[in-house]
């Protein structure tokens, strides 16, 4: 009982002291009320994720280099994620990437930097294609977002004088005095000779590289291939050696290798060798696989992503674990029987199958 209500029941009863009673207890039940929203509204905002993409320059030249420079602003617990681009990004052309920088800025922000030096090679009006960004919160979460498109203006090298047309030239005098004819006829000749001999020689390489043995096929099932690749980075033991990223990226390939192979339709194409953790998962969404293994998948893609890319550097402990996870999913996803496993599509070295 607070201090005001204590002095509320001393008031007597008389001259009206029961009215002054009702109306202090309802003032001091509105000030109870009041003081926990007040405290409430003083609470400061969540800080809020800002994206911004800027070219230098905006304006070029057919084949000149631009810089785009990515921005990231994001409270100081959370990571961020750029993801590596192919050589062809829609219409422009990654001339190169770079790594991604995370600095503090205050206040519990920070800031996270990348550059991209692009080209074009045809005049225009052109806008950068979607950039999605990955960002883990630090209660584990994923957001995505994306960076706002910049628009370039490409100029063509020729101009205006060198677009008319000229008139053609008169042909030049070709006749040549007879000695220079028969020189011409003995290096052709000599030339011929030595085609002659190269070709002589290149069918004899050819001839011998066609009596060696031909190359034995894999007969193992993409799932002996994960399990035995899975033993062999548990012995190379990487993380021991304190070489996270090329643990990390040996078992992000060895998994999605065998979700490749085994969960996808499309597993023969260029483009699902070159798919990308956002793409892979997308298309396993669409797949028969269970959901939570789904969701599993998609953590351990996210983490090796993060360990590759930006500066995250995980416990030891927590490099062992994401290979017990992918062992895991791979075990639990084992054939009934061998028959029921697809034999690996390609070729290997006999003595290597032998070995």
């Amino acid at each position: 009982m607070s201090r005001l209500e204590k002095r509320v029941l001393r008031i007597p009863l008389r001259k009206g002291g029961f009215i002054v009673r009702v109306w202090i207890s309802v003032a001091a039940a509105l000030l109870t009320s009041v003081t926990p929203i007040a405290a409430l509204a003083q609470q400061p905002p969540q800080p809020a994720v800002s994206v911004s993409l800027t070219a230098n320059p905006d304006v070029l030249t057919v084949g000149d280099i631009v810089v785009l420079t990515l921005e990231v602003t994001h409270p100081v617990n959370h990571v961020v994620v750029v993801p590596r681009l192919d050589r062809e990004w829609g219409s422009f052309e990654i001339v190169s990437q770079s790594s991604v920088r995370t600095e503090p800025e205050g206040g519990g922000m920070a800031r996270t930097r990348q550059q991209l030096e692009v080209t074009l090679f045809i005049p225009g009006t052109f806008e950068t294609p979607a950039l999605p960004l990955s960002i883990r919160t630090q209660d584990g979460s994923i957001e995505q977002v994306f960076a706002p498109p910049v628009e370039l203006t490409v100029n063509s090298v020729l101009s205006g004088t060198d677009e008319q047309l000229i008139d053609i030239r008169s042909p030049a005098d070709m006749s040549a005095p007879a000695w220079r004819s028969r020189t011409a006829l003995a290096l052709a000749v000599f030339a011929a000779a030595v085609l002659a001999l190269a070709i002589f020689f290149v069918n004899r390489r050819l001839r011998g590289t066609r009596d060696q043995p031909m190359s034995a096929i894999d007969a193992r099932t993409p799932w002996e291939i994960a399990v035995q690749e899975i033993e062999r980075i548990e012995r190379i033991d990487l993380p021991g050696d304190g070489r996270l990223k090329e643990h990390y990226a040996l078992v992000a390939r060895v998994t999605k290798d065998y979700v490749r192979d085994t969960c996808l339709e499309d597993r023969s194409s260029a483009h699902a060798r070159e798919m990308t953790t956002d793409e892979i998962v997308a298309a396993l969404s669409q797949s028969t696989l269970d959901r939570r293994n789904v969701h599993r998948l998609a953590e351990l893609f996210l983490e090796a992503d993060l360990v590759q890319f930006s500066n995250y550097s995980p416990q030891v402990s927590q490099a062992y674990e994401a290979l017990g996870r992918a062992r895991e999913f791979v075990e639990g996803t084992k054939p009934a029987t061998a028959e029921d496993a697809e034999p690996q599509q390609g070729v290997r070295d006999q003595s290597e199958a032998t070995a």
